[in-house]
């Protein structure tokens, strides 16, 4: 929960982002009470007929805070029939300042990330898979405590969509993420010594799934139906002056949620538009 689903995806590689405030729409999410946030990331488009197009990105920044700078890089190569992208990110700040030169210690921190992907038209669908690697290490997080040794994650996804009978629309997508934490509260604040000294190490599996069909003019609006579901091991020991038997926190924690749903929306009249929504949850 301290690595939130948005911290995936640096800015500079988000190409767009949706909120939902209040009641989301059941296909949303699985547990959207309270809204639900979609975020789309830069992975380009096919060319037109008969050409090749590249495109490319480039975006810096500097912080006086904390002497932070930051630098991403994007490259999209297409015809088509077939486009690729490449994405890396690097982010790192020192311990940031205020009033008489004063600094909290410790907040510096360093993440790199790397990203590739591919789509390909396949008669009627488009395909894709990407991967994405995220690295974060030496970060302090003051309001905790203990502070970020390393986080790294792989992640990788994939989707497909396709008509059929020219006219239902299918889309499926998958994925599959696994992460490993360290954190420590003593390597980089001063005062934790002795037998103060703990190691958190985390690692978690998951991974997820959903597909929904789109089937339209069903009275004056359209219908989406679907399924979706996801799942997460998680293992967690607490180290206590590097006794690996201090706490077994987690060892093959499980979770699993599986859901479907029916979600139909139109007119009802002029200046008037109904959604209405059912979705099963175990």
């Amino acid at each position: 929960s301290m690595d939130t689903s948005l911290s995936n995806v640096p800015k500079s590689v988000v190409k767009s982002v949706k909120v939902y405030r209040g009641i989301a729409p059941v296909s949303s999410g699985i547990e959207t009470l309270g809204g639900t946030i979609a975020v789309e990331s830069k992975e380009g488009g096919f060319a037109q007929q008969g050409q090749i197009e590249t495109h490319g990105q480039a975006s810096g920044g500097y912080s006086w805070v904390n002497s932070g700078r930051n630098g991403a890089l994007t490259a999209t190569i297409a015809n088509d029939s077939h486009r690729a992208h490449v994405s890396g990110t690097s982010e790192r700040g020192d311990n940031y300042k205020f009033s008489d030169d004063k600094s909290v210690t410790p907040s510096r921190y360093e993440r790199f990330s790397f990203g590739a992907g591919y789509g390909a038209i396949i008669g009627d669908g488009e395909f894709g898979i990407n991967y994405y690697h995220k690295d974060t290490h030496n970060a302090g997080t003051p309001f905790l405590p203990m502070d970020i040794k390393y986080v790294r994650s792989e992640i990788l996804s994939t989707n497909y969509n396709t008509l059929l009978m020219d006219k239902y629309k299918l889309e499926v997508l998958g994925f599959y993420q696994d992460s490993s934490q360290l954190m420590d509260n003593f390597r980089m604040r001063s005062g934790n010594t002795g037998n103060n000294q703990k190691d958190t190490d985390s690692s978690v599996g998951s991974g997820g799934y959903r597909a929904t069909l789109l089937v339209p003019e069903i009275l004056t609006g359209d219908l989406k139906v679907g399924v979706d579901g996801d799942f997460a091991s998680h293992d967690q020991t607490i180290y206590k002056n590097g006794n690996a038997t201090f706490t077994q926190n987690f060892s093959d924690a499980e979770l699993g949620r599986y859901g479907m749903f029916a979600e139909w929306s139109g007119d009802l009249a002029n200046k008037w538009n109904l959604e209405l929504g059912v979705r099963y949850n175990r």
